[in-house]
């Protein structure tokens, strides 16, 4: 792992680097006034997500995997809902090399 990444990994616990990509532990809030990525909550360690959409038929769950593929610049085909897919809590794989990861933690961090 690069030295920059892990300086700046340190401070996020919602993000856990592994060999393939990374997870992100996000909490959704789903039916909100629009589709946007509201910093990390500390308390809970999660990634804050708001989406329009309501839980129906998945959804939220659509507008979840569209928003980090907009805001990260990766395809929606390399994301992934690992854990959590009927609930708002949620464990999401992103498969990404290391050069990615470093600029998804400094996206992350620009909107802490």
């Amino acid at each position: 792992m690069p030295f920059n990444i892990y300086m700046k990994k340190k401070d996020l616990d919602c993000l856990e680097i592994g060999n393939e990509g990374i997870y992100l532990d996000i909490i959704v809030s789903p039916n909100s006034s629009g589709d946007r990525i509201n910093g990390v909550d500390k308390w809970r360690d999660r990634l804050k997500v708001h989406v329009k959409e309501k839980t129906e038929n998945g959804k939220a769950n659509n507008s979840v995997v569209n928003l980090l593929s907009s805001t990260f610049h990766v395809s929606s085909k390399k994301i992934g809902i690992v854990h959590g897919k009927r609930t708002r809590r949620k464990r999401v794989f992103i498969d990404v090399d290391d050069k990615e990861i470093d600029e998804i933690i400094q996206k992350i961090l620009e909107v802490k």
